[in-house]
This record gives structure tokens, C-alpha cells and sequence, in this order.
């Protein structure tokens, strides 16, 4: 958010992946060194609140720098608007009122596909918002993907993914600690993501016996590798491509927006990883068998894994 050319970032992730605290990192950086009004959007003011309380005031009280500039009064103790003299930052739920009265050269919407939208698009009303700054504006948009579905992120035209499909789209790389091959954990095309764990078993017997498949040499991969493939993995974009080895051949192809998918499977923010979302998936996909958990088949996948919606179950499990 602090480089780069391009001024709109879209991030689709899985919950609990950790795109909250690019937000609150982005406050801190701005705070601190590069100081410009911010507005920062949530689906709800209930869940703005959460937020502001969980992440956003222990960030303020644990920097000197912050709370020395943070000016006292009503202001200082308000959850929704943060002034700290050189800049100011204010929360708000993205209704159509709050988006369209408001402008700051930076701006983020955090859950843009559970945001309203019965009165506009709050992605485009936001963008409106902070053309009058020009190229020294940013915003930063992030969600699961509650809107889309089908094969892959060119299937949809709404929400998180829309955004994502319009982007420089990149992607994850990581190597397989057995193969030492590149591939990404996503389940589309010819990335062949497998789950493999005992079905129907006890939430703890899953856990602990729940693997990824390799796709190159299909190994089965344990939780406790995640945290090293992460650290050794790649973003690859549009106009590049990764080989086994982990070579990236090709120029980033050029797009306004840059674009980052981030899987449930990457996040290190999932307690005990890949064990619990292997039982996540198992519940929703026996639902989703006998036909009365259709919503909690698509709400595992969006939420817990990041994928769009309509992934067939066939297509995850060994």
C-alpha cells in the first residue's frame, strides 16, 4: 500500500487469514511516517466496533508515537474516529450515506461481500470518494468470496472477485517439502488441490490424521509444513508463470489493480490448519450429501478456505 503504481489493492482471502491487520499496519505506517487522512469501512458498525476494539486501540495504546500525537478529549476515547493531529482516521459501516458523504486520499473496505449493497456498490462508491486526491490516493478492499462462484475468478462479476478477476492476479506458490515442486493451493484448473482425511471420524481423529495431497508427486503433507512452505513460497501474477523448481518466467502483465488470492490452507491464522478445516469441510460436506446444508457447504468454502463458492466437493477430497 506504500509502493508501487498501482493505487487499488484486492485482497480475497479466507477468514481469519489476517487481512485485518493490513489495515491496522497501514494506520500505523501512516500514522508514523507518512501521515494522510484514512476512512475504513466494515459490513456492519457492530462488527466496525469489533474491530476498532480488537485490533485498532491495542495498536494505538502499545506505541508511544501514536498515543503522543493522538490528541486528548472526546476524540481520543472515540471508537469511530481517531485524530491524532497530523492526520485523522475514522470507522465506519459501509452504507450508502457514510460512503458517499465521506473523503480521505486513503480508504479500505474490509468485508466487501457481506457489505450492503441494496443502494450501490460500495467498492464503486468508495472509489469515487478518493479520486479528487489523484494518484496519492489508495484503497485497499478485502473479503472472502461470498459472491462469486464457478471455475475460477472470471466466473463472476460481483463482489471480491470481480475485483480479483480484474486485477493482476496473483497467486501462491509454495514448494512441496517432499518434491520440492511449485504448485498453488487452489482448486481450480490444473492445480488438482486434495484433502484426504478419515470421513465422517470424530472432529480430533480427523485433526490429527487430515494431510494435503501433493498435486506433482502426491505426498501427503502434514500441518506441521505449512508454516516452511509458506516462508519459501512466491506470488505469481498475470503474464508470469512458475515452473517446478520455483523460476518465475515472464513479465507481471500491467493492470490498474493489484490483486492477491489468499487460501484458507496459507493462513497461519487457522488453529491447528489444515486438520480443522478438513473437519469444517467434512460437517458441510455431508450436508451438503443429503441436500440440507447447501448454505453451509458455500459458506465453508468462502469463508474457511477463500474459494469461490460453487467449488464441487469432488473436486477437494482424495
Amino acid at each position: 500500500m506504500t509502493e508501487g503504481p498501482q493505487l487499488t489493492v484486492a485482497i480475497m482471502a479466507a477468514e481469519n487469514s489476517g487481512t485485518g491487520r493490513l489495515v491496522r499496519n497501514w494506520l500505523i505506517h501512516s500514522v508514523t511516517q507518512d501521515p494522510a487522512d484514512m476512512l475504513v469501512y466494515g459490513p456492519t458498525e457492530a462488527m466496525v466496533r469489533a474491530y476498532v476494539k480488537a485490533e485498532i486501540e491495542p495498536a494505538i495504546d502499545a506505541r508511544p508515537e501514536m498515543a503522543v500525537t493522538r490528541r486528548v478529549g472526546r476524540a481520543a476515547r472515540d471508537l469511530e474516529f481517531k485524530d491524532f493531529g497530523r492526520m485523522w482516521a475514522q470507522f465506519l459501516p459501509a452504507t450508502y450515506n457514510n460512503l458517499i458523504n465521506k473523503s480521505a486520499s486513503r480508504i479500505a473496505i474490509g468485508g466487501l461481500d457481506a457489505c450492503d449493497r441494496s443502494t450501490g456498490d460500495p467498492y464503486a462508491l468508495a472509489d469515487i470518494r478518493r479520486q479528487t486526491f489523484g494518484t496519492q490516493s489508495r484503497l485497499l478492499v478485502e473479503s472472502y468470496p461470498g459472491l462469486g462462484g464457478g471455475d475460477g475468478p472470471e466466473a463472476s462479476t460481483a463482489g471480491i472477485i470481480s475485483l480479483y478477476a480484474n486485477s493482476d492476479r496473483r497467486m501462491w506458490y509454495w514448494p512441496c517439502p517432499h518434491c520440492n515442486r511449485f504448485w498453488a493451493p487452489y482448486p481450480i484448473r490444473n492445480h488438482g488441490l486434495m484433502l484426504e482425511w478419515p470421513r465422517g471420524a470424530l472432529p480430533d481423529e480427523i485433526r490429527d490424521a487430515a494431510r494435503m495431497i501433493c498435486p506433482c508427486c502426491g505426498w501427503r503433507i502434514e500441518d506441521i509444513w505449512r508454516s516452511r512452505m509458506n516462508a519459501e513460497g512466491v506470488w505469481v501474477g498475470a503474464g508470469q508463470r512458475i515452473d517446478a523448481r520455483g523460476h518465475i518466467i515472464g513479465k507481471p502483465a500491467s493492470f490498474a489493480t493489484a490483486g492477491f488470492w489468499i487460501s484458507g490452507l496459507m493462513s497461519s491464522g487457522v488453529s491447528s490448519g489444515i486438520g480443522t478445516l478438513a473437519h469444517a469441510l467434512d460437517r458441510a460436506g455431508r450436508r451438503w450429501v443429503d441436500g440440507s446444508g447447501t448454505g453451509m457447504y458455500r459458506d465453508t468454502i468462502a469463508k474457511k478456505f477463500g474459494w469461490p463458492c460453487d467449488v464441487d466437493m469432488d473436486r477437494l477430497v482424495a
